[in-house]
């Protein structure tokens, strides 16, 4: 909880950042559009601030945001029913504002233009609509695994996976695809325990069974199969994470990693698939056992100091508010890392 300052008034009942709200226009414009997102959020920042006692304490608006929408329907996402939209408040504060007086527009209006008129400012900024996101769905339904039992329970997290792994494989051309992505989600399934591991495994089976220049050409399930149960022993072991303290703000985000990993704590992948997906895209599979476990090791070092010795060139926060993404470049790489909100940073992206 955030201290009092020393000049706040007793009668005023909210504080952020260290500053007590005494009206409605002591908050931004922003907070006031998306607050009217939030299902009673005005009738309940009206009542707040006719009370005559403390109601609550946030580091910023956007932890404001987060609180009421959790304090009022005890779920951390708000669901904009007139956009057919679910996403996290932190995600909304982070939009321009001009994105956030078009979508207040929009749920006010109710106007099929003005509604229009928001998805062409929401969708470029990389958020969905639960239409979209049933290409997920649809996805699974296709490839004839949506009974499996990963399946079963899927978050907002899994179905924007999952429809971006639609998007990429419908950009495969006929010929390329060739039942390949049957094949490939066969597979996936028999080697994972959710739909993150699900959409890595599938992504490694496309991978290598389309292998281009300078990658053994393995054309079949068989070999794919062969070659993932080769390299996964040798992944084992080397297999590190770190783990850091909780925080909200990009700023912070970006200071903890750097720190933790200056301070010589390990860092890797978030799972074996995770691992074989991104390692496996840029080492011969016809190398040794040795040299496997070495390109491991450079991998993990070359993430190592491009954080150590770079700045983070973009941050994002997924739109279920679970993840922070970190993109870090360097003149022979780039690296990816996500930190989840218990803290767990790993690499999610490598391409050197």
């Amino acid at each position: 909880m955030i201290g009092r300052d020393e000049t706040a008034k007793g009668e005023d009942v909210i504080i952020v950042a260290r500053q007590w709200i005494a009206s409605v226009e002591d908050l931004s414009g922003k907070f006031r559009n998306l607050v009217g997102l939030v299902a009673d959020g005005p009738a309940w920042l009206q009542w707040a601030l006719l009370e005559r006692q403390l109601v609550m304490e946030a580091e910023d608006e956007s932890d404001l945001l987060t609180k009421v929408q959790a304090g009022l329907h005890s779920t951390p996402l708000m669901t904009v029913e007139t956009l057919n939209l679910a996403v996290h408040p932190r995600r909304l504060m982070q939009l321009d504002d001009d994105i956030v007086t078009q979508l207040a527009k929009a749920v006010s209006t109710g106007n099929g233009a003005d509604i229009k008129a928001a998805w062409k400012l929401l969708t470029p900024a990389g958020i969905l609509s639960f239409v979209d996101l049933e290409d997920g769905r649809d996805f699974l339904g296709r490839l004839d695994v949506n009974d499996a039992s990963l399946f079963a329970a899927l978050d907002l997290e899994d179905l924007v996976d999952l429809t971006a792994l639609a998007q990429v494989d419908s950009k495969l051309l006929p010929s390329e695809k060739n039942g390949l992505s049957h094949k490939a989600a066969a597979f996936a399934v028999t080697q994972s325990q959710s739909c993150a591991e699900f959409c890595d495994a599938y992504g490694f089976f496309c991978r290598n069974a389309t292998a281009g220049k300078g990658q053994a050409k393995t054309g079949s399930a068989e070999l794919v199969a062969k070659l993932w149960e080769r390299l996964s022993p040798l992944v084992n072991g080397t297999l590190q994470t770190m783990t850091v303290g909780r925080f909200t703000s990009d700023e912070g985000l970006c200071a903890q990693i750097e720190t933790s990993v200056y301070n010589g704590k390990p860092l890797g992948f978030a799972t074996k698939p995770r691992a074989l997906r991104i390692l496996s895209a840029h080492i011969d599979a016809s190398c040794d056992n040795r040299e496997w476990r070495k390109a491991v090791r450079d991998a993990l070092m070359d993430a190592r100091c491009m954080i150590r010795h770079g700045k983070a060139r973009d941050v994002s926060l997924s739109q279920d508010g679970a993840r922070h993404s970190v993109e870090y470049v360097s003149d022979k790489a780039s690296l990816i890392l996500d930190c989840n909100a218990e803290g767990l940073v790993t690499i999610a992206d490598y391409h050197p």
